[in-house]
């Protein structure tokens, strides 16, 4: 899991949960509580920047599920980071 860890592009997942963080490492602490399919989608979408359809390929589940797998994952670690919409604009 490391390896993983190490290839992501970081500043496209930290854009998407908490555009003014400063701390990255705060940011990886939020995602190892996350649960292991919503972390595996967050990355492999907003990390990797893979299309939907080979994130739900690799993860055995329908299209829609990424979806809502991400918007979940995204979901708890801004409520975990404290930010609220209007610190997202």
């Amino acid at each position: 899991m490391p390896l993983l860890w190490m290839r992501m592009r970081p500043a496209a997942l930290d854009a998407l949960v908490c555009p003014h963080a400063d701390d990255r490492a705060q940011l990886w602490d939020l995602l190892r509580d996350l649960s292991p399919r919503q972390g595996a989608a967050l990355l492999l979408w907003a990390g990797f920047q893979l299309p939907r359809q080979t994130v739900a390929a690799v993860l055995g589940v329908p299209q829609n599920s990424v979806a809502w797998l991400c918007e979940q994952a995204l979901r708890t670690l801004r409520a975990q980071a404290g930010v609220t919409p209007a610190d997202r604009r």
